[in-house]
């Protein structure tokens, strides 16, 4: 079996104007980047990922798949044909021989395997998948199908020996060095995207009670939510509905002391978080609840936290946060430590 590696991106979420909304289009350069370093890549993906800056400089060759999904609407009907675009597109991409990389799973993709996918000695399927969806026998039966598994968050349980842990976001310094060592302004900066996720309205209530600007700017799933929340805003809170540049996005990171991200964690366990990732990565101290910090082991300020360490002026408390997320980029997301344990569970 040839050791070239085909990337899959079945999963294509658009807004209104067409664009890929989430991170893939940022992992499918970074993974491919990866492993441009010790094989051949090529690309399958769905429209709206191929269009909204994958670098096909890095594949030798890139084939789009037939559907992306269109975030409007949300009726049954809707739902159900969404469903079999997604499966349209993992049949397709999935009829290739040689080393086939998933890097977004849902659990579409596993009932697929286990129903419908056939191995065959000239094909291994690897899949990596950023939410902890496994632990039940239903799940596990899936996995099984599987040549190989990657997952993002350190404390799940995998039942397959061809598995290992890598971030969802790798440190990378030709990228983040240059916002890492801006200097800091003190301010806040909550960016992303604005979903049901994240307690808004809880956090621009409370802000009216803190000395320093906060600024909340991404794209609001809810037109309506924006504009509450906007003309309920204090004073020293800013709020802006766009999509940012992925340059201006690293540059308001870069220069913000702190960054925080307000999860409702009854909707997001078991959730990773890219933008806790690069606020790290660009030296922006993350303010983040203790249960999500806990659940990826990553440093920060526990938003429960944030009176006592921020506005007491814990100087000490602040430095040894900095300290420990330097150690994170360092010693464990670092691209070059984690190059060689994503090729040997590629390439057997």
């Amino acid at each position: 079996m040839s050791d070239k590696v085909t990337m899959i991106g079945y999963y294509g979420m658009k807004d209104s104007a067409g664009r890929c909304v989430g991170h893939t289009v940022k992992v499918t350069n970074e993974y491919a980047k990866l492993i441009a370093g010790f094989t051949e890549v090529e690309l399958y993906a769905a429209p709206c990922i191929v269009s909204s800056g994958v670098d096909d400089k890095l594949f030798s060759q890139v084939h789009i798949l037939k559907n992306d999904i269109e975030m409007v609407g949300n009726s049954l009907l809707k739902r159900i044909v969404d469903k079999f675009k997604i499966i349209k597109n993992i049949r397709q991409a999935l009829d290739n021989k040689g080393i086939l990389f998933v890097y977004q799973i849902d659990y579409i993709f596993l009932l697929y395997m286990l129903l419908f996918y056939r191995k065959k000695k000239d094909r291994r399927v690897v899949a990596l998948s950023y939410h902890k969806i496994f632990g039940d026998k239903l799940m596990n039966a899936c996995i099984k199908k599987l040549d190989g598994i990657i997952y993002t968050q350190e404390d799940m349980s995998i039942e397959h020996k061809n598995s290992m842990w890598m971030p969802d976001y790798i440190y990378d310094e030709d990228i983040y060095g240059k916002y890492n060592c801006l200097p800091k302004e003190n301010k806040c900066v909550c960016l992303g995207t604005m979903n049901r996720y994240k307690q808004l309205e809880k956090l621009v209530n409370n802000w009216k009670e803190m000395d320093i600007p906060l600024i909340v700017a991404g794209r609001f799933d809810d037109k309506e939510r924006y504009y509450r929340l906007k003309e309920n805003a204090p004073q020293n809170v800013e709020i802006r509905d766009e999509v940012l540049e992925y340059g201006e996005y690293l540059e308001m990171l870069g220069r913000a002391r702190f960054s925080i991200l307000p999860y409702d964690m009854s909707q997001y366990t078991n959730r990773t978080s890219g933008v806790l990732l690069e606020s790290i990565y660009c030296g922006s101290i993350p303010v983040a609840p203790g249960q999500l910090l806990a659940q990826l082991k990553l440093p920060g300020i526990k938003l429960e936290n944030i009176r006592d360490t921020i506005f007491q002026n814990d100087s000490s408390g602040i430095q040894e946060v900095l300290e420990e997320c330097d150690a994170v980029i360092k010693n464990k997301y670092n691209a070059e430590m984690i190059q060689e344990n994503f090729k040997t569970i590629l390439i057997e």
